[in-house]
């Protein structure tokens, strides 16, 4: 019996459109999965805040901030408010941020335009067991140069300057809105 060409072209097709279908099932991340949690909910994008206890000793002692107010916008810009002493100051720029191969913890970099210039990087990590959400952060300016260095996410949380601040530069912000 001869196979016609009908009969050859039909498997060939089959086969093309599956390997298709595998490569786009297996490059997008299933968003209903209870092991993967819902990336906004572990998105830094959103509003936080900082206040009382969770603020870092540096803020608090250092620069006399009794609360704090972040805004991570979608488009990559932020503001964030700082209160204290009787005065308020307002951050705004752009950031971007990473993951890293050390569990949920993520790298940061600022490039703060206002009220000066300045480049700030650290790491992150949003921690969603619990409804509100919670997030460690820790920072230093890195530009101009300071002579501090900023944490590393391999180091973890209290490596600000090899670990010289140890915990005193974590602020623990607390998530009040999704954008």
């Amino acid at each position: 019996m001869i196979i016609g060409r009908k009969y050859f072209i039909y498997p060939i097709r089959v086969a093309k459109l599956a390997i298709i279908l595998v490569l786009l099932l297996t490059s997008c991340k299933p968003s209903d999965d209870e092991s993967d949690p819902d990336p906004q909910q572990r998105s830094l994008k959103g509003e936080w805040y900082s206040s009382r206890g969770n603020l870092s000793v540096l803020m608090k002692d250092f620069y006399g901030v009794d609360s704090v107010y972040f805004v991570f916008r979608e488009d990559f810009t932020y503001r964030m408010e700082s209160y204290g002493d009787k005065k308020e100051v307002a951050y705004e720029g752009t950031f971007a941020y990473d993951s890293t191969d050390f569990g949920n913890v993520c790298t940061i970099i600022l490039y703060q335009t206002s009220p000066k210039e300045l480049t700030i990087e650290g790491i992150f990590e949003v921690l969603e067991g619990n409804l509100p959400y919670t997030m460690n952060y820790e920072v230093i300016q890195t530009l101009p140069y300071i002579g501090l260095y900023p944490p590393s996410a391999q180091e973890g949380f209290g490596s600000s300057d090899n670990g010289a601040y140890q915990h005193r530069n974590i602020q623990r912000y607390i998530k009040i809105a999704d954008l």
